[in-house]
């Protein structure tokens, strides 16, 4: 069976940005960075979805999300192992 996969990141981007201060100071201040990363997978035959997010995207996570996925749906990936 044929299956479509993708990974996408979400989460902010690092900036220095100016808070509040008393007239006359103005501090910098950097802004918090989060991100995380969603992997997904969708049979093209019957169009239904698994999706797993992951703090970052490496070998050991795309293994990680293809064992998890052959778990799910043993039937459609029993021929990938």
């Amino acid at each position: 069976m044929s299956m479509f996969f993708d990974e996408a990141r979400f989460g902010t981007h690092t900036k220095i940005g100016y808070g509040w201060f008393p007239k006359g100071k103005r501090t910098p201040v950097k802004v918090g960075y989060k991100a995380f990363y969603v992997y997904g997978a969708v049979p093209a035959k019957t169009g239904s979805n698994y999706c797993v997010s992951f703090p970052n995207v490496n070998t050991e996570t795309m293994n990680e999300f293809l064992k998890m996925l052959s778990e799910y749906w043993p039937e459609n990936c029993s021929h990938y192992g």
